[in-house]
């Protein structure tokens, strides 16, 4: 079925986004599998081009051995990590002799990404350096508005009710995240609370369910949970590290970087936190870059309902854990160099793995016990 013309919400910095093209540090081609479809791939392959140009695209192109019409061929990467139809000087080959519309719809978008969950939306991934950028050049709190753009028809069988109730709640929880008034691992366990009770069984419906949200949220008295715990949290990190991120491609060098800095030792969480006061002191934002972060990510993954399997305390779960990785990274990643460059690439790296796998899935299986109200409490405060 055809996009139809619809209402689309997005974030007030998208018109504001744009592809920095070979100016890139990190292509985003390299180091994560980008898949097309069968029909682009034949496409590509009936394609007109220079034997220069055909040369890279038999190269770079394999048809994968699970292959479906939707999921079909995969990118090869080259022995450097890079794309082999990527000039010298970072551009697109195809794009350079064809034209953009020559590109595969994945490359031809990204990063922007649609989302029709509950109902039309679009965002840009935290995967790519120029969103983040982007995200970390301002101050105020992103704000939402609605365009008129194409977008496939919903699919799904939500009354008009439930779609009113998941924006409320979504709503709800974007509000708990942009409260600057309060410390950002605070407003985390405010909105897990929120989330938990909002999205709750409740017989007199949306408003009802709102309100339960609004007063669980305000009932979470960070003196009355669990005291910091340096030890636990990093150890928390450390295994969503270990389970996840190690052996990634996509992220690879920085999990390993940091993991090779902290170390393994009893005094591991003790160089942990030690480093996490340097990074405070070298990025006085952090706080509000992380915010810009997490809020962007809950648009783009269409956050509490990015996953239908997952009830809604698995995917704040999975939310905590995305803090806490990228937090683990980010100070593992930035000792030697301390500008807004290299804390855009460590997070960008760590969001090619959350953003762009089943992270959202898998994390609160690799938390296992770690998952409950009081160890995200613990991670999200370290």
């Amino acid at each position: 079925m055809e996009d139809e013309l619809t209402e689309v919400l997005e974030p007030d910095y998208y018109p504001l986004f744009r592809c920095k093209c070979g100016r890139c540090r990190v292509s985003c081609c390299g180091g994560w599998g980008i898949s097309i479809s069968m029909e682009e791939y034949f496409r590509l392959f009936g394609m007109d081009c220079t034997p220069a140009l055909r040369d890279k695209m038999d190269r770079a192109l394999h048809v994968l051995p699970d292959a479906s019409p939707e999921r079909y061929a995969q990118l090869t990467c080259n022995w450097l990590g890079r794309c082999p139809i990527q000039r010298e000087d970072g551009y697109c080959a195809l794009q350079w002799e064809c034209g953009e519309q020559a590109l595969p719809q994945v490359c031809r978008q990204y990063p922007r990404a649609l989302r029709n969950a509950f109902e039309a939306e679009r965002a840009c991934s935290n995967s790519c350096e120029a969103t983040l950028e982007l995200l970390f050049s301002r101050e105020q709190p992103i704000t939402l508005r609605r365009v008129l753009a194409k977008a496939p028809p919903r699919e799904g069988s939500l009354t008009p009710a439930q779609i009113e109730q998941q924006r409320n709640i979504r709503d709800g929880c974007l509000s708990e995240l942009q409260d600057r008034t309060l410390p950002l691992p605070v407003r985390l366990m405010r909105l897990g609370f929120a989330l938990r009770a909002a999205d709750a069984e409740e017989p007199n419906g949306t408003q009802a369910q709102m309100e339960a949200g609004r007063r669980a949220s305000a009932a979470f008295s960070p003196e009355q949970a669990p005291p910091p715990d340096t030890p636990r949290a990093f150890a928390i990190q450390q295994k969503l590290v270990r389970t996840l991120a190690l052996g990634h491609p996509g992220v690879q060098a920085e999990a390993s970087a940091a993991w090779e800095l902290f170390g393994d030792g009893p005094d591991a969480a003790d160089i942990y936190a030690r480093t996490a006061r340097t990074f405070a002191v070298h990025y006085p934002k952090w706080e509000l870059w992380f915010e810009q972060m997490l809020v962007n990510h809950v648009l783009f993954e269409a956050f509490p309902y990015s996953d239908r399997r997952q009830d809604a305390h698995a995917a704040y779960a999975a939310l905590c854990a995305t803090y806490g990785m990228v937090r683990f990274l980010a100070i593992g990643c930035t000792t030697q160099r301390h500008d807004t460059a290299q804390l855009v690439d460590v997070c960008a790296a760590a969001f090619r793995l959350i953003a762009h796998t089943a992270f959202s899935w898998n994390a609160p299986i690799a938390l296992g016990p770690d998952a409950d109200m009081d160890a995200l409490w613990v991670l999200v405060q370290n």
